[in-house]
């Protein structure tokens, strides 16, 4: 038995990342193995499970779906399937400043169209993950724990916590496991003086600390992830990602992301990550 990671996603939402965190958990990293090609391949690295005993399989959109019907069938192998996907505001940014070309620009597609491409392509793979992660927003660490956390199952010791705010206006994070709704807090937005700022800076966090509703959601929030954290915990779940969204993702999610973050990050492995910051930054 030997066990099997098959890592597919879009173009430029962090595989290389996620390959090299699992080479250095003694992952042997296989790319694009022809799918009339894979059955041979699998003998082989289970005749050799000494050397082969971790194998982390990187295929292109189109090949994963057939892949895992195939590696499903294996009473040999241990799969799990991963798909990483990221906004398309954030992929846009990345090939931009990398100056990278899309795989798919080479058929004649501009960026847009082939970034797209991959979005519907997953849109009809994703039911076969066994782990979907949205990258938008996430450091090169953050995706690396993250990732590591849901390979290497009791070999992790904490159980890890993503607290991610966004903007309703830019759409549900495609991960988003557990949502709290921060729109019923009043809104920085109205005041002009505090418009251009974001929930990380003190003139805000002054403001909507005023207001009652916000200690109040905030308690709520907490008591309820007390024990939702606790309940995954004790189910030994390795990744729980929680969503905070408010109108643009700029004030209220960012404040109540960072609060949890900071009330949770002693009990629990966790990170915080702000999707539409970038969005507002020199404005």
């Amino acid at each position: 038995m030997i066990d099997v990671i098959l890592l597919s996603g879009a173009s430029g939402a962090g595989k290389s990342t996620v390959c090299h965190a699992f080479e250095e958990r003694g992952f042997r990293i296989v790319e694009n193995v022809p799918l009339g090609a894979l059955p041979a391949s699998i003998d082989a690295m289970v005749a050799n499970s000494s050397y082969y005993a971790k194998v982390a399989l990187i295929l292109t959109l189109d090949q994963l779906k057939d892949a895992q019907a195939y590696l499903r069938t294996r009473e040999d192998i241990e799969l799990t399937v991963v798909i990483l996907d990221c906004g398309q505001h954030e992929l846009l940014s990345r090939f931009r400043l990398t100056r990278h070309v899309h795989p798919l620009q080479s058929q004649g597609l501009s960026l847009e169209e082939a970034i797209l491409k991959d979005k519907e392509t997953i849109t009809h793979i994703r039911p076969v993950a066994d782990l979907y992660l949205d990258t938008t927003g996430m450091d090169v660490a953050t995706l690396r724990e993250v990732a590591l956390a849901n390979i290497e199952g009791e070999e992790i010791s904490h159980l890890v916590v993503r607290f991610t705010s966004f903007g309703y206006k830019y759409g549900v994070p495609r991960d988003a496991e557990t949502i709290f709704d921060c729109r019923n807090v009043p809104n920085p937005f109205w005041v002009k003086e505090l418009r251009p700022l974001t929930g990380l800076d003190q003139p805000i966090i002054d403001w909507l600390e005023k207001h009652e509703e916000t200690e109040e959601s905030y308690q709520e929030m907490v008591t309820y992830l007390t024990y939702y954290l606790a309940k995954a915990r004790k189910d030994k779940r390795n990744y729980v990602s929680i969503s905070l969204g408010c109108s643009g993702g700029q004030h209220r999610s960012v404040y109540f992301a960072e609060r949890l973050y900071n009330h949770f990050k002693n009990e629990y492995k966790a990170f915080v990550t702000h999707r539409e910051i970038a969005r507002y930054k020199g404005k």
